[in-house]
């Protein structure tokens, strides 16, 4: 410690000061904690005898021993100090600082260092200097939702859970779980191979070390994985690392992984939130200043980034100046006439679209589908200033951006279907069902004329109407679906209803079974989402008047979470060609790199908009930031009920690094006019 007022036999103490605190603002690294707690005892002891009692100091001591034996972890796998060097530190204090530095070279790590103080120390008191430092802003820890103390206590408890899974897990597993990811074989591979890939680097790394350094390198890792890559035993890959590991056949492993990633309830919360639970959450979001932040509008078009945009048409690309040239530059010129001629279709990957026709494409229609999974809208905060939830959004730049498909759980229904056998097309009539567990759930039909369609009468109706796939009858699988269907010109008119029955449980699962109907009339389409609630009890999912070729209304169900329409309500007629007005990629991939959140491309079409209401979400829960994880049930039955509000602007088609569909594109270009239909991603 020294006096406040400054004078030549101090000199050499306030540049060890200065010192101290420019290494410390140099430092952008993650710092850890190490188990050298008494260095100050080492910094004293090798200084000269007569500036022992000088320094021998209380306020010097705790700042030495809370932050002295911080480090930063190398590539390597060494530690180093961000607060001691002897590069350039004065003569005095040299052989002080090599006594700590030898010790921290030996330290082990125990945790990662979180600490809320903006000052480390106490710089002065009773007009006498201490050594103290002001770490940068980004050392400061910040988060609401747990003290840095809880912070720490998750990070040891990550820290944990990796190395007990890399014990487990052979490198080679690991790098059949990557190539499975890799080579899209599996169902929204694009969402799990970042973990994987994570985990495979993590491995490898670790077995070119061993001892402290191989110790050090996994708590780096640690500190720096995104959300949700710590546990790879319990979440989705999990299941692939067991069942590879159990030696399964590929079509087993590929089926047990689609039924835990089936959109209808991968992170979602299966059953209401408790009491218990909402107080947290209120608490919570009080706490954090958040409550602004879960009211959701619909996005426009005008107000996406630049970093979002992949093409935009001239008009837009001129509204928002993202083109080069004058005011009228989007304009034909004269003397560089379009043909219009028609031309065969060209099959392409996305990547080579965007890279060899996008970058002269003057106009871009797309072909509108003849289902509505893949059409997809674009929601932002409706108050821009509220504070960051999502994973890709922060205070220093800010992306409130999200999406949704409103119709993604139509493709997962099909895929069932079509694997049971069931009838998915020509149908005047569909009422189809699926669940995700082992239990027996049963669907029922009560007709116009009173015949009753269910698993003890397949074939009750006599007039075109049957229950065609019935699952469960043993628990035989996880991914089960029921379907009863009328195909074209074979139903009656006159009322329907439709109850799903809880028969029986299998395998131990519990009687409150989630499950989701799909109900099609005449290609309209109804998405009914439920639970059970006991063993014998029936639910009434859809109850309607039916008259060939008319419109129907699906009457109030009871016991249901949601119901709305799914298909024809984009504004946009299937099989036609409308303009593109921007294509653009995912929000997780605007300013970030997130691509765990999977990697999509959206072409957003003039005039598309979704007009159902109570169908799309402001957020996902795999979309928040992982402090909200602890009421995620709460914020799921929130994100299912809420509106989003305004009018859809950003609104069209999506194709993903899994699958592209059927993506047909139409591209003028001053060479002419030509079909592109993309095929894969790359």
């Amino acid at each position: 410690m020294t006096a406040v007022s400054t004078n030549s036999d101090d000199r050499e103490y306030h540049v060890f000061l200065e010192k101290i605190q420019a290494r410390l603002s140099l430092v952008t690294e993650q710092l850890f904690v190490t188990d050298q707690k008494d260095l100050y005892e080492s910094f004293l002891a090798a200084l000269p005898a007569s500036e022992y009692q000088y320094h021998n100091c209380s306020a010097c001591k705790r700042f030495v021993n809370t932050y002295g034996g911080l480090a930063t972890i190398n590539s390597d796998g060494t530690l180093e100090s961000p607060l001691w060097s002897n590069e350039d530190a004065p003569e005095l204090y040299q052989g002080s600082i090599r006594a700590m530095l030898r010790q921290i070279k030996k330290a082990h790590v125990v945790n990662v260092f979180y600490d809320k103080a903006n000052v480390w120390g106490n710089p002065i008191t009773g007009g006498w200097r201490h050594l103290s430092a002001v770490p940068s802003s980004k050392m400061v820890y910040t988060e609401r939702a747990l003290s840095a103390g809880q912070k720490r206590a998750e990070k040891r408890e990550d820290y944990s859970i990796v190395c007990r899974a890399l014990a487990d897990l052979s490198l080679e597993i690991i790098q059949q779980v990557v190539s499975f990811l890799q080579a899209e074989a599996l169902y929204r591979s694009e969402r799990f191979i970042g973990p994987a890939q994570w985990l495979l680097t993590l491995k490898t790394l670790r077995e070119t070390v061993s001892g402290k350094k191989r110790d050090n390198l996994t708590w780096k890792a640690v500190a720096t994985a995104p959300a949700g890559y710590c546990h790879p035993k319990s979440t989705a890959i999990g299941t692939l690392f067991d069942d590879i590991t159990a030696g399964l056949s590929f079509e087993e492993v590929k089926r047990k992984f689609a039924a835990i990633t089936n959109p209808t309830v991968y992170q979602r919360s299966t059953v209401a939130p408790t009491t218990g639970a909402i107080k947290q959450a209120e608490k919570l979001f009080a706490d954090m200043g958040l409550a602004s932040a879960l009211a959701r509008r619909y996005a426009t078009l005008e107000e996406l980034p630049t970093s979002a945009m992949v093409w935009s048409s001239p008009i837009v690309a001129a509204s928002k100046q993202l083109h080069v040239g004058g005011v009228f530059s989007h304009l034909q010129p004269k003397g560089t006439p379009v043909a219009v001629g028609a031309v065969p279709t060209v099959t392409m990957t996305w990547e080579k679209f965007k890279r060899t026709v996008l970058p002269t494409a003057r106009e871009i229609e797309a072909l509108v589908p003849a289902t509505a999974d893949r059409f997809m809208a674009l929601v932002t905060a409706s108050d821009q200033d509220a504070p960051p939830i999502l994973q890709w959004d922060n205070d220093q730049e800010r992306n409130a951006f999200s999406w949704y498909y409103a119709s993604g759980i139509d493709a997962e229904m099909n895929r069932r279907l079509v694997e049971a056998g069931g009838r998915t097309k020509d149908n005047a009539i569909r009422c189809s069902l699926m669940w995700d567990d082992r239990n027996d759930l049963d669907l029922h039909c009560v007709t116009p004329r009173g015949d009753h369609i269910y698993y003890g009468n397949k074939n009750a109706c006599r007039y075109g109407g049957a229950l065609d796939v019935d699952r469960n009858v043993r628990g035989e699988t996880m991914t089960p679906v029921e379907n009863i269907r009328w195909a074209k010109g074979t139903a009656l008119a006159g009322r329907y209803r439709f109850s799903v029955n809880l028969y029986g449980t299998h395998g131990g699962y519990r009687a409150n079974t989630p499950f989701t109907v799909e109900v099609e009339v005449d290609g309209q389409v109804f998405t009914v989402s439920g639970v059970s609630i006991g063993v014998g009890s029936t639910i009434d999912v859809a109850d309607f008047d039916y008259t060939p070729d008319r419109a129907i209304v699906l009457r109030g169900a009871t016991n249901v979470q949601r119901a709305a329409t799914s298909a024809n309500v984009w504004g946009v007629a299937p099989g036609s060609y409308v303009p593109v007005t921007a294509v653009v990629k995912s929000p997780n991939l605007w300013s970030q790199s997130l691509e765990q959140h999977g990697k999509y491309v959206f072409f957003l079409l003039k005039d598309c908009r979704d007009t159902q209401q109570g169908v799309g979400r402001g957020f996902f829960n795999e979309m928040l930031k992982a402090e909200l994880r602890p009421v995620r049930s709460v914020l799921e039955a929130y994100a299912a009920g809420a509106t989003i509000e305004g009018d859809a602007g950003a609104c069209g088609i999506g194709i993903s690094s899994s699958s592209t569909g059927d993506m047909t594109l139409r591209v003028t270009s001053p060479n002419g006019r030509a079909v592109y239909k993309l095929d894969r991603w790359d």
